[in-house]
């Protein structure tokens, strides 16, 4: 009674939901697809939120689910819901392809041809579309992950840093997540190849020692990175230097097991919460925190007790913190 007096009565859909999940009646699926079907026309959104729910029920197959997500497409091509629905199912055959069959050169460019023939269907769409720049990076980062196999080099690095500056613009609400996806590709970038990795070779700073080799030091800098990414292929690394960048987080960074020397000068680190993941570098000498923003936060009540001494520390009129840390 309550969804034919208001068919976009979310709680009478969500305890539809509950009473059909406890299977205490045998439940009609015909008459459930025709509901939903119903309940599109009233509110495109919320039978989205229900479709999987149902389909789930009744063991419908993602090929099925994505012929249907296509028709609704083809009836409203601006139903985002439905273009957001087909891009989780999409991804389907491909995961049950490699869990069930071997990466053959066959499968391979299937693949490939199916993404490139995605890639030219976005383009298509709303220019300034949120949804659709982010899918296109993605899209991007999956033609150029199936073609790493090949060849190091990442093709569309450029226009996936270029869709995500686009999106930190239009959609400055959610910065912060562009800016991290951002980061990890920038990272991917310059760690993609030996001959990558050779022009961020550094032994810039005064007190990273001049004689360690010269393939065990790596400078990251004024790269606007927020986040750490791809530490897999820096775990050789005994020197880094990740000073004028955007990070107020290390996570991830406790994987460099070799670091003996690291710059984090001129960042955004702005309490002592954030050098937990520092506390598992057993091998770490020298720290450098200046210019970075340790103290700016009103409250930090985490202690870090790390297997070092400070030798300098020094808060300045600019809240300069340099550390120097050797073993106890």
């Amino acid at each position: 009674m309550a969804l034919r007096r208001n068919p976009k009565s979310y709680g009478a859909w969500y305890h539809r939901k509950w009473v059909l999940s406890q299977g205490l009646l045998e439940v009609d699926f015909d008459r459930e697809f025709y509901l939903l079907d119903q309940l599109l026309k009233v509110d495109a959104q919320l039978s989205w939120m229900e479709l999987p729910f149902v389909a789930k029920m009744k063991d419908v197959s993602e090929v099925e689910e994505l012929k249907f997500t296509m028709d609704m497409i083809d009836s409203n091509f601006s139903n985002y819901s439905a273009w957001h629905n087909r891009r989780t199912l999409w991804f389907f055959p491909f995961n049950r392809v490699n869990a069930s069959e071997d990466h053959t050169l066959k499968s391979s460019k299937w693949n490939l041809e199916t993404i490139s023939y995605e890639i030219d269907l976005f383009k298509e769409l709303e220019e300034n579309c949120k949804f659709v720049k982010l899918t296109l990076a993605r899209l991007f980062l999956a033609q150029d992950a199936m073609m790493s196999y090949k060849t190091c080099s990442l093709i569309h690095s450029r226009d996936v840093l270029r869709l995500f500056d686009d999106l930190i613009r239009l959609d400055p609400m959610h910065a912060g997540y562009y800016e991290d996806e951002r980061s990890i590709v920038v990272v991917n970038q310059v760690t993609s190849d030996e001959q990558s990795l050779m022009s961020q070779n550094s032994h810039s700073s005064n007190y990273f020692s001049s004689k360690l080799p010269l393939n065990g030091c790596i400078q990251l800098t004024n790269l606007s990175l927020t986040r750490i990414g791809s530490v897999d292929r820096l775990l050789w690394v005994q020197v880094l230097d990740l000073s004028h960048n955007k990070l107020h987080s290390l996570a991830g960074i406790e994987a460099l097991q070799l670091l003996t020397c690291l710059n984090l000068r001129n960042n955004q680190i702005n309490s002592l919460t954030a050098l937990e993941p520092l506390k598992l570098l057993s091998f770490l000498r020298v720290l450098d925190l200046s210019f970075n923003k340790i103290g700016a936060h009103p409250v930090d009540t985490t202690k870090v007790s790390m297997p070092f001494s400070f030798v300098t520390l020094h808060f300045g009129a600019k809240n300069v913190l340099k550390i120097i840390l050797r073993p106890t």
